[in-house]
């Protein structure tokens, strides 16, 4: 199996709203679409990792 390397991003805003702390944020894997098998995997001949994935949240710490 070929060697592979990710890439991933993660960028957040913190703003304190009242007494809570508030965390916005965008977080990005695999961001150049690499076809990665992991090699410790059963699976690694069947099924490459998910492509690009890309997601948007909110944390709220109490």
């Amino acid at each position: 199996m070929p060697a592979y390397s990710l890439l991933s991003a993660r960028l957040g805003y913190h703003m304190n709203f009242k007494e809570y702390k508030v965390e916005y944020f965008a977080a990005g894997t695999n961001l150049l679409n690499v076809e990665a098998r992991p090699q410790n995997s059963f699976l690694k001949y069947l099924a490459p990792l998910p492509g690009i994935n890309i997601s948007i949240g909110l944390t709220v710490t109490i």
